[in-house]
Protein backbone atom coordinates (compact mmCIF):
# COMPACT_ATOMS: atom_id res chain seq x y z
CA UNK A 1 0.00 0.00 0.00
CA UNK A 2 0.95 3.65 -0.36
CA UNK A 3 1.07 6.38 2.27
CA UNK A 4 0.70 9.82 0.67
CA UNK A 5 1.78 13.19 2.05
CA UNK A 6 0.11 16.34 0.71
CA UNK A 7 1.76 19.57 1.91
CA UNK A 8 -0.64 22.52 1.94
CA UNK A 9 0.59 25.88 3.16
CA UNK A 10 -1.68 28.54 4.63
CA UNK A 11 -4.10 29.64 1.91
CA UNK A 12 -3.64 33.28 2.90
CA UNK A 13 -0.07 33.01 1.56
CA UNK A 14 -0.83 30.74 -1.38
CA UNK A 15 -0.15 31.46 -5.04
CA UNK A 16 1.24 34.95 -4.55
CA UNK A 17 2.58 34.91 -8.12
CA UNK A 18 -1.02 35.11 -9.34
CA UNK A 19 -1.36 38.57 -7.81
CA UNK A 20 -2.31 41.30 -8.34
CA UNK A 21 -4.70 40.05 -11.05
CA UNK A 22 -6.16 37.74 -8.42
CA UNK A 23 -6.61 39.21 -4.96
CA UNK A 24 -5.72 37.39 -1.72
CA UNK A 25 -9.25 36.06 -1.22
CA UNK A 26 -9.48 34.74 -4.79
CA UNK A 27 -6.09 33.06 -4.50
CA UNK A 28 -7.19 31.47 -1.24
CA UNK A 29 -10.41 30.14 -2.82
CA UNK A 30 -8.41 28.70 -5.73
CA UNK A 31 -5.90 27.00 -3.41
CA UNK A 32 -8.75 25.45 -1.44
CA UNK A 33 -10.46 24.17 -4.58
CA UNK A 34 -7.24 22.62 -5.92
CA UNK A 35 -6.60 20.83 -2.62
CA UNK A 36 -10.13 19.42 -2.70
CA UNK A 37 -9.54 18.14 -6.24
CA UNK A 38 -6.21 16.54 -5.36
CA UNK A 39 -7.70 14.77 -2.34
CA UNK A 40 -10.68 13.57 -4.39
CA UNK A 41 -8.30 12.24 -7.06
CA UNK A 42 -6.23 10.37 -4.47
CA UNK A 43 -9.42 8.90 -3.00
CA UNK A 44 -10.08 7.30 -6.38
CA UNK A 45 -6.98 5.09 -6.18
CA UNK A 46 -7.26 1.64 -4.62
CA UNK A 47 -3.47 1.65 -4.19
CA UNK A 48 -3.54 4.57 -1.74
CA UNK A 49 -3.80 3.32 1.81
CA UNK A 50 -3.60 6.62 3.66
CA UNK A 51 -3.39 10.33 2.98
CA UNK A 52 -1.89 12.81 5.43
CA UNK A 53 -2.16 16.54 4.83
CA UNK A 54 0.52 18.80 6.29
CA UNK A 55 -1.89 21.58 7.17
CA UNK A 56 -0.67 25.15 7.32
CA UNK A 57 -3.91 26.36 8.92
CA UNK A 58 -7.04 25.13 10.66
CA UNK A 59 -9.10 25.92 7.54
CA UNK A 60 -6.93 23.50 5.56
CA UNK A 61 -7.33 20.89 8.28
CA UNK A 62 -11.14 21.20 8.14
CA UNK A 63 -11.18 20.77 4.37
CA UNK A 64 -8.84 17.76 4.51
CA UNK A 65 -10.87 16.03 7.23
CA UNK A 66 -13.85 16.16 4.88
CA UNK A 67 -11.94 13.78 2.61
CA UNK A 68 -10.94 11.46 5.44
CA UNK A 69 -7.32 12.61 5.45
CA UNK A 70 -5.10 12.54 8.52
CA UNK A 71 -4.00 15.98 9.68
CA UNK A 72 -0.40 16.78 10.57
CA UNK A 73 0.22 20.30 11.80
CA UNK A 74 3.46 22.00 10.88
CA UNK A 75 4.83 22.31 14.43
CA UNK A 76 4.43 18.56 14.99
CA UNK A 77 6.18 17.75 11.70
CA UNK A 78 9.09 20.05 12.48
CA UNK A 79 9.42 18.54 15.94
CA UNK A 80 9.47 15.01 14.48
CA UNK A 81 12.34 16.12 12.26
CA UNK A 82 14.15 17.58 15.26
CA UNK A 83 13.69 21.14 14.05
CA UNK A 84 11.96 24.17 15.52
CA UNK A 85 9.93 26.81 13.69
CA UNK A 86 12.36 29.17 12.04
CA UNK A 87 12.77 31.69 9.27
CA UNK A 88 14.23 29.11 6.92
CA UNK A 89 13.74 29.59 3.20
CA UNK A 90 10.37 28.16 2.09
CA UNK A 91 11.97 25.27 0.19
CA UNK A 92 14.17 24.26 3.14
CA UNK A 93 11.18 24.48 5.47
CA UNK A 94 9.11 22.31 3.11
CA UNK A 95 11.78 19.62 3.06
CA UNK A 96 11.98 19.67 6.87
CA UNK A 97 8.20 19.41 7.13
CA UNK A 98 8.14 16.45 4.75
CA UNK A 99 10.96 14.67 6.58
CA UNK A 100 9.12 14.98 9.87
CA UNK A 101 5.78 14.03 8.34
CA UNK A 102 7.30 10.92 6.75
CA UNK A 103 8.42 9.75 10.18
CA UNK A 104 4.92 10.22 11.52
CA UNK A 105 2.84 8.89 8.63
CA UNK A 106 4.80 6.11 6.94
CA UNK A 107 3.86 2.59 7.95
CA UNK A 108 6.39 -0.23 7.85
CA UNK A 109 6.65 -1.83 4.42
CA UNK A 110 4.66 0.87 2.63
CA UNK A 111 5.54 3.08 -0.30
CA UNK A 112 5.84 6.78 0.61
CA UNK A 113 4.65 9.39 -1.88
CA UNK A 114 4.43 13.16 -1.92
CA UNK A 115 1.76 14.78 -4.09
CA UNK A 116 1.49 18.55 -4.24
CA UNK A 117 -1.79 20.31 -3.52
CA UNK A 118 -1.92 22.45 -6.69
CA UNK A 119 -2.54 19.79 -9.34
CA UNK A 120 -6.18 20.34 -10.37
CA UNK A 121 -5.84 18.46 -13.67
CA UNK A 122 -4.16 15.35 -12.24
CA UNK A 123 -5.88 12.03 -12.98
CA UNK A 124 -5.97 9.02 -10.67
CA UNK A 125 -4.54 6.96 -13.54
CA UNK A 126 -1.52 9.29 -13.78
CA UNK A 127 -0.80 9.01 -10.07
CA UNK A 128 -1.07 5.25 -10.33
CA UNK A 129 1.39 5.21 -13.24
CA UNK A 130 4.05 6.71 -10.96
CA UNK A 131 3.22 4.21 -8.22
CA UNK A 132 3.36 1.32 -10.70
CA UNK A 133 6.75 2.43 -12.03
CA UNK A 134 8.14 2.66 -8.51
CA UNK A 135 6.93 -0.88 -7.78
CA UNK A 136 8.24 -2.28 -11.07
CA UNK A 137 11.69 -0.68 -10.88
CA UNK A 138 12.18 -0.59 -7.13
CA UNK A 139 13.43 2.96 -7.51
CA UNK A 140 12.38 6.41 -6.35
CA UNK A 141 10.28 8.05 -9.07
CA UNK A 142 10.10 11.80 -9.60
CA UNK A 143 7.45 13.51 -11.71
CA UNK A 144 8.88 16.69 -13.22
CA UNK A 145 6.53 19.59 -13.86
CA UNK A 146 5.55 20.58 -17.39
CA UNK A 147 8.56 22.90 -17.59
CA UNK A 148 10.96 20.11 -16.61
CA UNK A 149 12.29 21.92 -13.56
CA UNK A 150 10.09 21.45 -10.50
CA UNK A 151 8.74 18.22 -9.02
CA UNK A 152 5.01 17.61 -8.63
CA UNK A 153 5.16 14.08 -7.18
CA UNK A 154 7.84 11.92 -5.58
CA UNK A 155 7.51 8.20 -4.80
CA UNK A 156 9.87 6.25 -2.54
CA UNK A 157 9.85 2.41 -2.52
CA UNK A 158 9.39 0.61 0.81
CA UNK A 159 13.10 -0.08 1.31
CA UNK A 160 14.20 3.49 0.62
CA UNK A 161 14.49 6.13 3.33
CA UNK A 162 12.61 9.22 2.11
CA UNK A 163 14.83 12.08 0.95
CA UNK A 164 13.35 15.36 -0.16
CA UNK A 165 15.05 17.91 -2.41
CA UNK A 166 12.21 20.29 -3.24
CA UNK A 167 13.24 23.77 -4.31
CA UNK A 168 14.65 25.40 -7.47
CA UNK A 169 15.33 22.76 -10.16
CA UNK A 170 14.10 20.07 -7.79
CA UNK A 171 13.53 17.55 -10.60
CA UNK A 172 17.26 17.67 -11.32
CA UNK A 173 18.11 17.59 -7.60
CA UNK A 174 15.96 14.52 -7.04
CA UNK A 175 17.54 12.89 -10.09
CA UNK A 176 21.03 13.52 -8.74
CA UNK A 177 19.84 11.89 -5.54
CA UNK A 178 18.95 8.72 -7.45
CA UNK A 179 15.34 9.26 -8.52
CA UNK A 180 14.27 8.20 -12.00
CA UNK A 181 11.93 10.19 -14.21
CA UNK A 182 8.34 9.11 -14.72
CA UNK A 183 8.35 7.28 -18.04
CA UNK A 184 4.89 8.31 -19.27
CA UNK A 185 3.64 11.78 -20.28
CA UNK A 186 1.00 12.30 -17.50
CA UNK A 187 0.29 15.91 -18.51
CA UNK A 188 -2.26 16.56 -15.77
CA UNK A 189 0.08 15.36 -13.04
CA UNK A 190 2.84 17.58 -14.42
CA UNK A 191 0.74 20.77 -14.48
CA UNK A 192 1.08 22.50 -11.14
CA UNK A 193 -0.27 26.01 -10.81
CA UNK A 194 2.19 28.88 -10.41
CA UNK A 195 1.13 31.22 -13.22
CA UNK A 196 -1.81 32.13 -15.43
CA UNK A 197 -0.23 30.12 -18.24
CA UNK A 198 -0.31 27.08 -15.94
CA UNK A 199 -3.99 27.70 -15.23
CA UNK A 200 -4.78 27.82 -18.94
CA UNK A 201 -2.76 24.64 -19.54
CA UNK A 202 -4.67 22.88 -16.78
CA UNK A 203 -8.01 24.13 -18.11
CA UNK A 204 -7.17 22.78 -21.56
CA UNK A 205 -6.52 19.35 -20.03
CA UNK A 206 -9.63 19.44 -17.87
CA UNK A 207 -9.57 20.37 -14.20
CA UNK A 208 -11.38 18.77 -11.28
CA UNK A 209 -14.86 19.66 -10.19
CA UNK A 210 -13.91 22.08 -7.41
CA UNK A 211 -11.39 24.03 -9.47
CA UNK A 212 -13.75 24.20 -12.44
CA UNK A 213 -16.41 25.68 -10.19
CA UNK A 214 -14.19 28.37 -8.68
CA UNK A 215 -12.58 29.34 -12.00
CA UNK A 216 -16.00 29.57 -13.59
CA UNK A 217 -17.09 31.97 -10.85
CA UNK A 218 -14.19 34.41 -11.36
CA UNK A 219 -14.82 37.16 -13.96
CA UNK A 220 -11.16 37.09 -14.96
CA UNK A 221 -11.61 33.70 -16.63
CA UNK A 222 -14.81 34.52 -18.43
CA UNK A 223 -16.43 31.10 -18.63
CA UNK A 224 -16.64 27.82 -16.79
CA UNK A 225 -13.48 25.74 -17.02
CA UNK A 226 -13.54 22.38 -18.74
CA UNK A 227 -13.90 19.52 -16.26
CA UNK A 228 -11.70 16.49 -16.19
CA UNK A 229 -13.48 13.35 -17.43
CA UNK A 230 -11.67 11.44 -14.67
CA UNK A 231 -12.86 13.53 -11.72
CA UNK A 232 -15.18 12.13 -9.07
CA UNK A 233 -18.50 13.94 -9.20
CA UNK A 234 -20.24 12.43 -6.17
CA UNK A 235 -18.36 14.50 -3.57
CA UNK A 236 -19.82 17.70 -2.22
CA UNK A 237 -17.46 20.58 -1.43
CA UNK A 238 -16.06 20.10 2.07
CA UNK A 239 -15.46 23.76 2.91
CA UNK A 240 -17.88 26.26 1.47
CA UNK A 241 -16.29 29.43 2.81
CA UNK A 242 -15.23 30.61 -0.63
CA UNK A 243 -18.69 29.95 -2.07
CA UNK A 244 -20.34 32.04 0.65
CA UNK A 245 -17.94 34.89 -0.14
CA UNK A 246 -18.99 34.81 -3.77
CA UNK A 247 -22.68 35.09 -3.01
Amino acid sequence: MVDVLVPAKDWSRAKSRLGPRLGPAERSWLAEAMLNDVLATLAGSAAVGSVAVIAGSEAIARAARGHGARILDEATCLAAHGATPSRAEPEARLNMLLAGAARLARRRGNVMAVVHADLPAARTSEIESALDQCAAEGATVVVADRHGRGSTMLVHPPDRAPRFRFGPDSARSHGLDGAVDLAVPAPGLRTDIDSFADIEAARALGVGRFTAEILGSLPLFGHVAKKSPDVQTDRAPTNLLWRHNLE
